[in-house]
């Protein structure tokens, strides 16, 4: 399975230099070396997919309600009939 991650994570670098600059790379690794940040990186990941399965039956919802206001506001303005 080693050569499937390492393939999988080959964009990693060019996605976080776009986000991140040198300074805060280290900064975040030297987080991560911290109680705190060692949990976060534990924890966080099973806190986002309760998070995301609590709100999930809430999003259709809430997409139909701004699809519906995104309309409204094209027709006031004249794109939609």
């Amino acid at each position: 399975m080693g050569e499937s991650y390492t393939d999988l994570m080959k964009d990693a670098p060019a996605v976080y230099a776009r986000h991140f600059t040198v300074d805060e790379l280290r900064q975040l690794a030297a987080f991560y070396q911290t109680p705190v940040g060692a949990k976060a990186l534990r924890e966080l990941p099973n806190v986002m997919s309760k998070f995301f399965a609590a709100i999930a039956p809430r999003m259709q919802a809430a997409q139909q309600q701004s699809i519906m206001r995104f309309n409204d506001i094209l027709r006031q303005h004249g794109y939609v009939k």
